[in-house]
C-alpha cells in the first residue's frame, strides 16, 4: 500500500487508478471474518461481467484473500477481463509473466499482454513494453521504438518512465 500511495502521490497514473482498490484490500485484510463474504460478493459481480470485480477477484486469488491462493484462477480472471478489453488486466498478466510471479518467466507471453495494453494508453504497460523492446527481451530489439513507448508512458504520467528517459542514451 505504501509504495502504491507513494507512486500515486508522485503522479503515477496507474498507481492513482489502482490506489482505491489497494486501500480497500488493506482495510478488508483487517477484517478476516468478512473475507469469505467479501470474496463471494466480488465473485458474483465478476461472474456478471464486471471488469473491476474480475480484476479484484484475480487479486484475491493471488493474495489468498477469502480463498486459497491460486495463481491459475487469478490468471483465468485476469484473462476474462483482458479479453473484454481491460488494459489494467492485460498489464497485470504481462507483469505476472515478465516478473515470474507465480508462473515461469515468459517474456513472449508478457509482450503478448503488454502490447495491446500499451496501445490502449495504459502507462505501466507502455513503460514495461518499452523497456523490453529497448533491451530486446521477448521482442526484437528496437532502441528507437523502445524509447518511444517509454516516452508515451511518461506523457501518460509514469514517473518511472520520466526518470528512465533521463538515463536512456
Amino acid at each position: 500500500l505504501s509504495l502504491t500511495r507513494k507512486a500515486a502521490d508522485a503522479g503515477n497514473a496507474w498507481a492513482k487508478k489502482v490506489l482505491p482498490q489497494v486501500e480497500q484490500q488493506t482495510i478488508d485484510r483487517k477484517k478476516p471474518a468478512d473475507a469469505a463474504e467479501k470474496f463471494a460478493m466480488v465473485r458474483s459481480a465478476a461472474e456478471s461481467g464486471d471488469l473491476d470485480a474480475q480484476r479484484k477477484l484475480a487479486n484475491y486469488f493471488i493474495e489468498g484473500f477469502g480463498v486459497a491462493q491460486d495463481i491459475n484462477a487469478a490468471i483465468e480472471w485476469y484473462k476474462k477481463a483482458a479479453d473484454a478489453g481491460d488494459a489494467i488486466a492485460m498489464t497485470q498478466l504481462g507483469v505476472l509473466y515478465d516478473k515470474g510471479r507465480g508462473v515461469p518467466v515468459d517474456y513472449t507471453e508478457a509482450i503478448r499482454w503488454y502490447k495491446p495494453a500499451a496501445e490502449k494508453e495504459e502507462a505501466q504497460a507502455q513503460y514495461n513494453y518499452g523497456v523490453l523492446m529497448y533491451h530486446g527481451i521477448g521482442v526484437e530489439r528496437d532502441l528507437e521504438q523502445g524509447r518511444e513507448w517509454i516516452r508515451r508512458a511518461a506523457n501518460n504520467g509514469s514517473q518511472t518512465a520520466i526518470r528512465a528517459l533521463q538515463t536512456l542514451k
